[in-house]
């Protein structure tokens, strides 16, 4: 965005999402007073959710992140005109956490896989057997320990083991599948994660962190508080670090990160969800915890207890991705 402001190149934002989701807010905000064109994809055909998901797991496997999905679905508009759609993906390339994270246990001199494997658990709901927990702890352990060991072997002379996980594991896993499925609707690019841009500009200058970069391009884009999980963080790294510290320090939860929750109480997909949890093939099988998503999914439908939403993402993802590829 800012090299496009700078260069004054004729271009269209687009948002997808609903009015009130404060990055849609900035980027409305934005396009009023920079003075560009910003479109918000604020609806979509609830009929269609089941076979959105489908689509959207079909190129993203095992995605939790679900919430958004049906309004993306406004990109098939883009292929019937003269548009290239630039996507900003991967520009946490300079900003991930775990990545933050990777490099401190460098820097302790304490990379090892025990050590990576805490950092990099992410505790889910059992809402798998036993057997198949125990197949999934065991495969985690087995490529962590063979990407430490690629990592000394061939790229530990010039490049952070966190950049080399970003490059060679996150980047081909999430990011090169959801550019493939742009891909279907209309011509793309993602910038952040091209490697002439990656090796000219953001790798080497790693140390100018990302809003130096962007004031040196755009200046009044620092303007702009930024937006992570539907909250407002001042533009500044040093005063933003200070606050989510603070944050942590006391406990306090976002409320406002649950405001795509609606998406899971379409009629169309507590329909899809309620009969393949009770199939024969589902209630026989040896993947999942029956009994825990069964009570998870009548939890949720049945007795409207919200607590349970998060065990639902997990299982609607982890169920759909074997249905689509006709594994159970």
């Amino acid at each position: 965005l800012a090299y496009l402001l700078r260069n004054k190149i004729n271009f269209t934002t687009h948002s997808f999402g609903l009015t009130n989701d404060k990055d849609n807010i900035v980027a409305r905000q934005m396009a009023d007073k920079i003075g560009f064109e910003n479109y918000i994809y604020s609806t979509f055909d609830t009929s269609k959710i089941v076979s959105m998901f489908e689509n959207f797991l079909s190129f993203n496997p095992f995605n939790i992140g679900l919430d958004r999905v049906p309004y993306y679905y406004d990109l098939s508009d883009f292929g019937n005109k003269d548009y290239i759609f630039i996507d900003g993906q991967f520009g946490e390339f300079l900003r991930n956490e775990l990545y933050k994270k990777v490099r401190i246990l460098k820097m302790l001199r304490r990379l090892n896989n025990e050590n990576l494997l805490n950092i990099m658990k992410h505790g889910i709901p059992p809402i798998f057997s036993d057997e198949i927990l125990n197949t999934m702890r065991r495969g985690t352990e087995i490529q962590i320990a063979e990407s430490l060991s690629d990592y000394r072997q061939k790229y530990a002379e010039f490049m952070n083991f966190s950049d080399y996980l970003a490059l060679l594991y996150h980047f081909p896993n999430k990011m090169a599948r959801d550019q493939a499925r742009i891909d279907k609707y209309c011509l793309s690019i993602m910038p952040f994660a091209q490697s002439i841009l990656i090796r000219s500009i953001l790798y080497p200058h790693r140390r100018n962190y990302s809003e130096k970069i962007i004031e040196h391009i755009f200046p009044p884009l620092k303007h702009y508080p930024l937006v992570k999980n539907n909250k407002f963080y001042p533009y500044n790294r040093y005063i933003k670090r200070v606050i989510t510290g603070k944050e942590k320090f006391i406990g306090r939860k976002n409320e406002n990160s649950h405001i795509y929750d609606s998406t899971f109480y379409s009629d169309r997909l507590k329909e899809y969800i309620l009969d393949e949890t009770s199939s024969s093939k589902f209630l026989n099988s040896s993947v999942f915890n029956v009994k825990f998503v069964k009570d998870t999914v009548n939890k949720f439908y049945l007795k409207r207890e919200k607590s349970y939403l998060t065990a639902l993402r997990y299982f609607l993802s982890f169920y759909m991705v074997p249905q689509i590829n006709k594994l159970i």
